[in-house]
């Protein structure tokens, strides 16, 4: 008498994701970077190079600088931290976190308020300069783009991550024109949105 096969088993139900409660404190971003160590040689207000280390750019010249992040809960927005280095200059620095307009930074967001030179320290190597947002700023689930401005001669260096660790291909983008973002980047910006789960 042949034996009979064996029954299989169901597929286990995979576990659903655990959900976050509103109030849970979240952050998110590329936030890998080599805290306050030194990869520039400076004299006076000039950095030079070390060019075996080097992973920052140059972010107050001519052109304007954006790295997108996705939200996948809301988010009650409390700051944005970018990892940056002060060379000199005058002025401020300051960022509009704007939605995504068919995979570019578009018109529709916040700006922050500005920060002077004045009071970032310069110290050695790269750190976190924050940007505090209008209180009870709420952000949907959706894509946005922190794009960095600045106003008088500020020079400030913005640091960056090879590859894309954390983003899509084209979510690091620079502009000469001021809109068209027509440049893709190879790197990503490193940067963490701080807040809590909304409801």
């Amino acid at each position: 008498m042949p034996i009979p096969a064996p029954v299989p088993l169901p597929p286990k139900p995979k576990p659903e994701p655990a959900k976050l409660i509103p109030g849970t404190p979240l952050e998110i971003g590329n936030r890998d970077f080599p805290t306050l160590v030194e990869i520039f040689q400076v004299d006076g207000n000039v950095g030079q190079r070390s060019f075996d280390r080097e992973t920052a750019e140059y972010v107050t010249s001519k052109h304007l600088y954006a790295q997108a992040f996705t939200l996948d809960v809301p988010l009650a927005l409390k700051d944005v931290s970018l990892a940056m280095r002060k060379f000199g200059g005058d002025g401020s620095i300051y960022i509009d976190l704007v939605r995504d307009d068919l995979g570019k930074p578009g018109l529709d967001g916040l700006r922050s308020m500005p920060v002077s030179l004045e009071r970032i320290t310069r110290k050695t190597g790269y750190y976190w300069v924050d940007f505090s947002l209008p209180e009870n700023s709420m952000l949907a689930p959706g894509k946005y783009w922190l794009v960095l401005r600045h106003s008088g001669e500020a020079i400030m260096n913005w640091f960056y991550t090879p590859g894309k660790r954390v983003n899509g291909p084209d979510d690091s983008r620079s502009t000469a024109r001021g809109w068209q973002w027509e440049d893709v980047l190879a790197g990503e910006f490193v940067y963490r949105v701080r807040g809590a789960v909304g409801k």
